[in-house]
């Protein structure tokens, strides 16, 4: 490893914690990004649970007391 410590600057890898220490150790000086992926999951579950936490204030404001299933979205229908 040795070898191409000094030519590797970026580690993408995925989020679990040990990835990130062997990282660490095998290229202290690289920097660790996460991979496209996991950004974009996590994204994805923060917008969902975001939304299912504003669910009923955004219907209250709308006056969307009655809930058509039909106008459900398929995150809603989940739930």
């Amino acid at each position: 490893m040795a070898l191409y410590s000094s030519t590797i600057a970026i580690v993408v890898r995925d989020c679990g914690g040990g990835y990130g220490d062997a990282a660490a150790k095998a290229l202290p000086h690289a920097v660790q990004v996460a991979d496209r992926w996991h950004l974009m999951e996590n994204a994805s579950l923060a917008f969902l649970d975001g939304m299912r936490k504003s669910m009923g204030q955004i219907r209250t404001v709308v006056d969307a007391t009655r809930i058509d299933p039909k106008l459900l979205t398929a995150a809603e229908r989940l739930q």
